[in-house]
């Protein structure tokens, strides 16, 4: 994302009074883990960081809460909508 388009996300979120509760990326080879450079640019310790890997032809995403060198993965539980 580009510097001026994150501001102008942040500010509609700080404007809807919004509150952030992830960040995703992909990693496209893997792994499905926080490298080195997601550890050292993490700057929301708050939010979960989903990562999207392609691993063996499927696709495959876990969450992570990143604080400063910890990581710590979190459950993601997904939910059927019944109203289709």
């Amino acid at each position: 994302m580009e510097p001026e388009e994150q501001l102008e996300i942040f500010n509609r979120i700080d404007e809807n009074q919004w509150e952030l509760l992830a960040i995703y990326h992909s990693h496209l080879q893997g792994p499905s883990q926080p490298s080195t450079t997601d550890i050292a640019e993490a700057m929301y310790p708050e939010v979960v960081n989903l990562i999207w890997a392609r691993l063996n032809g499927k696709w495959d995403c876990r969450g992570y809460r990143i604080n400063k060198d910890r990581v710590k993965q979190v459950p993601i539980y997904l939910l059927e909508d019944d109203r289709s």
